[in-house]
């Protein structure tokens, strides 16, 4: 969702766009199915019929795939997806934003982001005595989690880098024992303060990624990590220990790292600095410059 609302966010921001939301509710696997399998027969049947004057289709997560194409077929007008659809229907959308960690072939309807588009833009309000620390959680299919060494990591930040004032957050993984141990482990330190996810408003994220200069993600949260790239700032990633080593998760942390656009909690222990940007990531832009060039080039300023 939040793919979408960027890269709309970024059209809005050039052009002049009016938006039609249409949500696609879960539905159960063998449902899913037949909606597959409809689609290539009855398409019309499946499609939305009360939006009018239609220029463009755009949508995230797998289930709107289906929906989305059977629009195109009704109202022939571009489709896009924010996201690497399945190989058995990637070349029925115009355009597919893919991250270069899905590792999808290059083709004429494939535009290769860094990350997924995301909400977050630069506006320079960080303050450079202010950090942020956002752990992530369990996710058995992928990655191990090892509580202890998670916290003494963030224990030696909190340390090493005392002359800073730190928030601490939590995400809907984070087992419940990391979320005691956090708290705790903050009551040690003065300029150190812990938020759970579960009290956090809504957009209060992007308000500390507004606010602080200094942000470390646990490298499970990979969306969190691109977000605050976006915000405009400087970037450490907390590891975590996967189970593939080839997961396309680890060979974006790998790629973050090795074109120096993040800083691995290696590295910092070793004394390196966080790494400072010319410009942000910002590639919900890039995505809506994409959209205008190849549909509506006399759009573009």
């Amino acid at each position: 969702m939040k793919q979408t609302q960027g890269v709309l966010e970024a059209l809005a921001e050039i052009t002049s766009i009016e938006i039609k939301e249409i949500a696609v509710p879960h539905l159960p696997f063998l449902v899913e199915l037949n909606k597959h399998i409809q689609y290539f027969f009855t398409p019309q049947r499946l499609a939305e019929k009360n939006i009018k004057n239609v220029d463009l289709i755009i949508g995230t997560g797998s289930r709107t795939h289906i929906p989305m194409l059977a629009c195109k077929k009704i109202y022939d007008t571009p489709t896009i997806t924010c996201m690497s659809p399945s190989t058995l229907l990637r070349k029925k959308f115009d355009l597919c934003f893919i991250p270069y960690h899905d590792n999808v072939q290059e083709a004429s309807n494939v535009f290769r982001t860094i990350g997924p588009p995301n909400r977050s833009r630069a506006k320079n309000r960080q303050d450079k005595s202010k950090a942020l620390i956002l752990i992530g959680g369990l996710d058995p299919k992928s990655h191990h989690w090892n509580n202890l060494k998670t916290i003494a990591m963030v224990d030696e930040l909190l340390k090493r880098e005392s002359h800073l004032t730190w928030t601490i957050s939590s995400s809907p993984r984070t087992p419940p024992e990391t979320i005691k141990s956090l708290e705790n482990l903050c009551n040690n330190f003065n300029n150190s303060n812990f938020v759970e996810f579960k009290d956090t408003p809504a957009g209060w994220i992007e308000e500390q990624y507004d606010l602080s200069h200094y942000v470390w993600v646990t490298a499970d949260s990979m969306s969190m990590i691109y977000e605050s790239l976006s915000a405009g700032c400087q970037v450490g990633i907390i590891p975590v220990y996967w189970r593939n080593k080839k997961n396309k998760f680890i060979q974006s942390e790998q790629k973050l790292i090795t074109d120096k656009i993040v800083l691995s909690y290696e590295d910092w222990l070793n004394g390196k600095k966080h790494i400072t940007h010319a410009q942000s990531l910002n590639e919900a832009k890039r995505c809506a410059q994409e959209i205008l060039k190849r549909w509506w080039p006399n759009r573009l300023q």
